[in-house]
């Protein structure tokens, strides 16, 4: 257990990009899993919320069984779900809705 869990503990995105990522247009990811480890940088939902809810029942057992739990890194976790939420209470797979609303209308109402 405690090395599957130590797998978890080191494929979560510690940090966020470097440098002005905001420019980048990238969003924060710190906290986050990514499709293969976190070198990629690259936050998505599904990946993080799997991450999060394996972390969860982790912390459950003793920590003899398990090791040190994840606290903090499970409320940054947390954070880049919730700035991933769109309006409509949606979560995209990677980015923040970005495009106007007539943008989706015109081209994807149909």
């Amino acid at each position: 257990m405690k090395k599957g869990h130590d797998f978890i503990k080191n494929s979560q995105v510690r940090d966020n990009p470097s440098g002005d990522f905001k420019r980048m247009y990238r969003h924060i990811s710190k906290g986050s899993w990514a499709f293969a480890n976190q070198d990629d940088g690259w936050q998505v939902s599904d990946c993080t919320a799997e991450g999060l809810k394996a972390c969860l029942m982790l912390s459950l057992m003793p920590p003899e069984i398990v090791g040190k739990k994840l606290e903090e890194r499970m409320f940054d976790a947390v954070n880049i779900l919730l700035s991933l939420q769109s309006e409509n209470g949606g979560l995209p797979c990677w980015e923040p809705v970005k495009s106007k609303k007539w943008w989706e209308v015109s081209f994807f109402g149909y």
